[in-house]
Formats: structure tokens, C-alpha cells, sequence
């Protein structure tokens, strides 16, 4: 798309939130953080300082450089999930300035620049605006909200000590903010340094490239520092301000940081038992070494710098990391992993799982296993299904040994020296303060079982009319219930219809008084084998509607103020989930008994209470004020008893399998007449569908 010329634009802000959930759908590039650094008014050159693009428009460069490499750089580390917390941030910044005696922290003008305004950000910028750098730093802290909009945790957002920088977020504010510092220290410092040399070369004085004609201002973290006089404290402001500037450029030697993570054997499947003893085991192995390849880039396009520092580099080394402490972690996301009832666990006998060392070869090692099941399942129902749990490693940096950390694991793999410059130990304990962090994630399927449930779907309707005309009286009523039950869980209950062969050998030894009453109890309990009872278990969820009315049109004279009408109604709806505490929930029940050998046949059962408001009209008369009332679903329904065996009869026939769906059931439809008002003159029908599938739960 074209670049709008005024970075202010609304089309310019809409095109920065654009850009960050393409970033946060793993479809960034680095064209596309360089369209977006420029619209934020960045200026993007080589290391070399040759220019390779300009910020879009005329009215927002911020002059402030930054080159390709590290565009290319920490779109890696954005891609790989890496990053650090504001707080961390503030403390390595803190760090800095504590070096030149402000001991004031510069953590609340930076949080303070990134609230941004939105409506500042959708204002348009004109020409000779007496403030043009209010445009230009919302449009900067608008996007770094927008990032920060698109993380997993919403509460990035809010920019607390905990919340997240992502590397983008780092890079941009890194630069910011070390420019600030470096500035303060070269405008304060009797050695009056020229920060905005426009002649640049490969040793320019200053590597962090703060460009001719930056003032900057842009956290309002600078003034504070000129005025506090903090370069006259450093000593050899130079190189001070050099290694503070050159910060964000040592931050990407994490790109030389590699782990691999991976399930050994031949497969990731882990198969967790069926009873109460635990599962499969698994073996996790990570590997943290340095990717050599990235050393070489990193060291051509950083020779500048390297030069400036006076660093004395081996060359690099390559292979595993040895005693990288690193941190384990069983995730997901709860579509796939269940809090309540975990899949997996590390296996005993491993120690601490966020302390776990790589060996000599860079390897660290973490043995997973299914865990028991919380109580046995029946082998012969249960149905099996998979679900994908996520293993996180994370390498750790320590606070006791600056020797064991990852900072000079990543350094001295390259060959750098902490006393090799005299700014290159203050650049390291910057980065250590940043604990920056990277993870490295693997899926295991886990093979999990479950038995059969069976889930019902049942719909009730109650529909009748009637009406009755005479000389004196007229008489209109309706009864409409609709009563719908879905995605229900039921209870079965199948009596046994099997005796154990030992019972009945010893019952032949009883007396032949007690002999034939076990036997009538037997022949009773084989007659019931095979009737299955299904009863509302939940969870489900239940609706339902009332829609009652009456009119009664009455004349007990032939005089016009004996003439009155009353009209009445009874409604209400509802729906909650079963099982409740709400008063429906509490009268509510229904019953599906499927007959032994009579597969065509079954009865039905319910009971159910329907909370509705009664309300009274009359043209004569005061009526009564409206009232709950509680109203049975088969309220006033008179059935025949030729329909009733103790409850509903309904034909049910064998269900086809569902898409997608294990097992069968069972299905029907019936409409039962009945009859209702005075001296059941009036007809109505009771019409009740029901679909049971026997079908394995969906893991969550």
C-alpha cells in the first residue's frame, strides 16, 4: 500500500495495528517491520551508514537510525517467541545511569511514554505544528501498544514491571532510550563531544546513530538527565556513551543462541494406561548450542562496533553449552490441556524440573509420563482419542555466577573478553540485567481414554386450542409449552441380568423354602436385564417457554353493566444449564426406560416445573396483580389412559452414527393427544422427540 505522507494519519495508525497482528500471526518479514519502522519515522542504513530508506512523509523522522541487520535480526527473535520484561528493561537502564550518579529511576518516563494518546495519534500533523514531536512519539507508543495488544497475556498492554517486551518492542525502545542516555552524557560532559556528525563512516563516534538534527526529548527521560550534569560524572564520556548506544546491537548475539527440542524414539506418542497405575514414559531432550553461521554475520555486520570497543576476538566457537541451567515446563493452552486433570507429569526421581543443567555436550534431559488415571476404566468401553500437550524449556540466566549464565555462555562463544575493552563489561552487565529469555516448545500427543457417555437431545411441546361461543358466554383458550433439552449427559443404569454361576450352585444346597424364594428373586432380576434407564446427569443445558392464555366472555343479563370479559395469560421462559441450583433446576427430571427385548419400544417420564407470570385482565372488576406461578409441563393435560404405562409411551428405533461421533443410539418421535378446559371439551397434542448418541466426550 501506498505510505501516507503524514505519519499521523488515521491511515498510518490503522496501518501500524495492521502490521502487528501480521507480526503476531508469525507473518512478519523484515520488509514489514521496516515499513512499520518507517512510519514511525525511523531511518533505516547499514551498518556502514550507508542509507537504504528514508521515514514515509517529510514531517515525522524522528532521526534516529536503525539498520537492516538488526531489522532482520530481531524479527528472529520476535519469531522464536523471545523477549524481557518492562521491569527488567528499567532495571538495565537504571544500571547505566546509577554509573554516572542518577540515582533516580527512569522507569516512570518510560512507562509514561508508553500511554499513549490515542487521539493525539488520529489527529493530522500540519505544517509548521509548534510541537510536531507530540505527533511523532504517539505514533511510536501507539505501535508499541499495538504489539503489545497481540500478545498472548492482555495485560501486556497495561506496561507493568511484569509485562512482556516482545523484540520488536525491545529494539524500538532500546534505541530510544540509550540514545537519551548517550546524549545526556555528551551534552553534559566538559568534553562537548559532537553527537550529530554528519560525515559518518565506519568509526563514526557514535554507534548507536542518533542522526543529524535529533533532539531528542522523545521520553523526556534527556532533560532530566542534562540537567543532573550526568556525563561530567562518567569518566571517558566517549566510551560511556559508546557502549550505552551500542546496546541493542549485543542484544542480538542471542540470535546465536540455539535449542532444539525433541521427543526421542520413533514417535511422539505417549499412551497413558486405563487403570490407576501410571503411563508411558517419554524422553525430552534439549540441546543449547551456538549456531556458528550467525556468529560470522554477526561479526561482519558489527565490525564497526567491534573496532570501537578495542575488543580483542578468538575465533568463534561452536558446539553445545555446557552448565546452561535451563527451566522445564508442562503448558498448553486449556482447549488442550486439562488443569484439573492432568495428562502428564514429570516422572520421579528427576529433582527440580527449573533447574535442570546442560552436560558437557550442551544436552539436558526430562523423562515425562502419562499420569494414573483418577479411577479405573472398564477396558471394554472405552474409547480412545489424542490430544497435543506442549513441553517448554527455557534457558536461565543466574544471578550467583555471572561466570555460568547464558550472557557469557552466548560472549565467550565468540571470543569476547569481559576485560578485553573498557566499556564491553558495563555493555555485558546491561544485558545480564535484561534476563532476556527464549523458549523452545514441543508438542507430545498424548493417547488418553474415555468411556461412553451417552448425550441426549429431547424436545417437549404442549400445543392445544379450543373454543366455546353460546348466548351468554364465549370461551377461548390456548396451552403452547415448549420444552427443549440439549447436549445432555445421562445416566444409565442397567440392571444386571446375570447371576454369577457360584450363586446359583449355592442356593441348590438351601432349603427348598428359601431355595425357591432365591430362585423368584432371580427369575425377577433376569426380567429386568437389559431394560436400560437414562436419567438426566448433566452437564446440559435446558430452555424452555410457557405461552398460556384464556378469554372468557360472560353475560348474566340483558343489561350492559352485567356484560364483562377476563383475559388471562401464564408466561415465562428460562433456559440455565443442568445440573442448577434455580428452582427448575431443582423440579426438573426426566426418565427414558428402553424395554428388554421390545427394541422398538420405550417409555418416557418427566417432570418438570416451569416458572411463568400470571396475569389477570377484566372490564369489570379489579383483577388480580401479576404473580409467579409454578406450572407443571402436563399441567391441565388429560391423557387417555390407553397412552400411559406408567409414563409416556414412545417408539424408539436404532440411531445412525454421527460425523464425526464413536458408538450408536437411539432415536424417536410420538404426539399423544389429550384433552383440557371444562369437562375436557377442548384437544390438544403432546408431541416428544428424543435422540440419545452414544458418543466419547470431547477432550477440552
Amino acid at each position: 500500500m501506498a505510505a501516507p505522507a503524514l505519519l499521523s494519519d488515521i491511515a498510518s495508525a490503522a496501518r501500524l495495528q495492521e502490521i502487528a497482528q501480521l507480526l503476531a500471526a508469525k507473518q512478519g518479514t523484515p520488509a514489514l517491520l521496516t515499513e512499520a519502522l518507517q512510519i514511525c519515522g525511523f531511518t533505516i542504513r547499514k551498518e556502514d551508514h550507508t542509507l537504504v530508506a528514508k521515514p514515509f512523509g517529510t514531517d515525522n523522522d524522528l532521526h534516529l537510525a536503525v539498520t537492516d541487520y538488526e531489522i532482520r535480526g530481531f524479527i528472529d527473535l520476535y519469531n522464536r517467541g523471545q523477549g524481557m520484561t518492562l521491569g527488567n528493561f528499567v532495571a538495565s537502564m537504571d544500571y547505566q545511569l546509577k554509573q554516572g550518579g542518577y540515582n533516580d529511576s527512569c522507569g516512570t518516563d518510560i512507562k509514561s511514554f508508553l500511554i499513549y494518546d490515542p487521539v493525539a495519534r488520529q489527529e493530522v500533523l500540519k505544517p509548521g505544528d509548534p510541537n510536531p514531536n507530540r505527533y511523532m512519539n504517539q505514533a511510536v507508543s501507539g505501535f508499541l501498544t499495538d504489539l503489545a495488544q497481540n500478545h498472548e497475556n492482555f495485560d501486556d498492554m497495561n506496561f507493568g514491571d511484569s509485562a512482556k517486551l516482545d523484540p520488536i518492542q525491545s529494539l524500538i525502545l532500546t534505541r530510544i532510550v540509550t540514545q537519551e542516555i548517550a546524549t545526556a552524557i555528551k551534552k553534559s560532559s566538559p568534553a562537548g563531544l559532537n553527537l550529530f556528525a554528519s560525515n559518518y563512516s565506519p568509526y563514526a563516534d557514535d554507534a548507536g546513530w542518533a542522526e543529524d538534527g535529533w533532539v531528542g526529548g522523545i521520553t523526556g527521560l534527556i532533560n532530566k538527565l542534562v540537567e543532573s550534569k550526568i556525563g561530567e560524572k562518567l569518566a571517558k564520556p566517549m566510551d560511556k556513551a559508546n557502549s550505552i548506544s551500542s546496546i541493542s546491537k549485543f542484544i542480538l548475539t542471542y540470535t546465536f543462541l540455539k535449542t532444539e527440542l525433541k521427543v526421542e524414539g520413533e514417535n511422539n506418542l505417549l499412551v497413558r494406561t486405563k487403570d490407576t497405575s501410571a503411563g508411558e514414559k517419554k524422553t525430552l531432550t534439549a540441546r543449547i548450542f551456538i549456531d556458528g553461521s550467525k556468529v560470522t554475520d554477526w561479526m561482519k555486520e558489527n565490525r564497526a562496533t567491534v573496532a570501537m570497543a578495542g575488543l580483542d576476538v578468538d575465533m568463534p566457537k561452536s558446539g553445545g553449552l555446557a552448565g546452561i541451567e535451563t527451566s522445564w515446563e508442562i503448558s498448553g493452552d486449556g482447549k488442550y490441556y486439562d488443569f484439573n486433570n492432568h495428562k502428564v507429569q514429570w516422572a520421579s526421581g528427576q529433582g527440580d524440573m527449573s533447574k535442570v543443567k546442560t552436560d558437557a555436550n550442551g544436552v539436558a534431559k526430562g523423562i515425562l509420563e502419562g499420569t494414573a488415571q483418577q479411577k479405573a476404566l472398564d477396558p471394554k468401553t472405552v474409547k480412545a482419542y489424542e490430544k497435543s500437550i506442549s513441553v517448554k524449556v527455557t534457558p536461565q540466566a543466574k544471578a550467583t555466577d555471572m561466570k555460568q549464565d547464558v550472557i557469557d555462555a552466548v560472549t565467550g562463544a565468540i571470543g569476547i573478553s569481559g576485560g578485553a575493552s573498557g566499556w564491553i563489561s558495563p555493555v555485558m552487565e546491561t544485558l545480564y540485567r535484561m534476563k532476556w529469555f527464549g523458549s523452545e516448545t514441543v508438542n507430545v500427543r498424548v493417547r488418553d481414554w474415555k468411556q461412553a457417555q451417552s448425550i441426549g437431545h429431547i424436545t417437549v411441546t404442549v400445543k392445544g386450542d379450543g373454543n366455546f361461543f353460546s348466548r351468554d358466554r364465549n370461551l377461548v383458550q390456548h396451552i403452547d409449552r415448549v420444552l427443549d433439552v440439549t447436549d445432555m449427559v445421562m445416566d444409565i443404569n442397567d440392571p444386571v441380568g446375570e447371576v454369577p454361576q457360584q450363586v446359583l450352585d449355592g442356593i441348590k444346597n438351601l432349603p427348598e423354602a428359601q431355595r425357591k424364594q432365591m430362585e423368584a428373586l432371580i427369575k425377577q432380576q433376569q426380567a429386568l436385564g437389559g431394560d436400560r434407564y437414562f436419567q438426566l446427569k448433566g452437564p446440559g443445558h435446558v430452555r424452555y417457554t410457557v405461552r398460556d392464555s384464556g378469554t372468557s366472555y360472560i353475560d348474566n343479563s340483558d343489561c350492559l353493566v352485567d356484560r364483562f370479559q377476563i383475559h388471562e395469560t401464564d408466561a415465562g421462559n428460562n433456559e440455565f444449564d443442568f445440573p442448577s441450583s434455580t428452582p427448575e433446576g431443582k423440579y426438573f427430571n426426566m426418565v427414558i426406560k428402553k424395554l428388554k427385548g421390545e427394541n422398538e419400544n420405550g417409555i418416557f417420564v418427566v417432570n418438570a416445573i416451569l416458572n411463568a407470570t400470571h396475569t389477570e385482565q377484566r372490564t369489570k372488576g379489579k383483577p388480580s396483580k401479576p404473580g409467579q406461578i409454578p406450572v407443571e409441563l402436563l399441567d391441565n393435560c388429560h391423557i387417555d389412559k390407553s397412552y400411559m404405562d406408567s409414563g409416556l409411551k414412545i417408539t424408539l428405533k436404532p440411531g445412525a452414527q454421527l460425523p464425526g461421533e464413536e458408538g450408536t443410539g437411539f432415536y424417536g418421535v410420538t404426539t399423544i393427544p389429550f384433552k383440557f378446559g371444562e369437562n375436557d371439551q377442548f384437544s390438544g397434542k403432546i408431541t416428544i422427540s428424543i435422540a440419545i448418541q452414544n458418543k466419547v466426550e470431547k477432550p477440552k
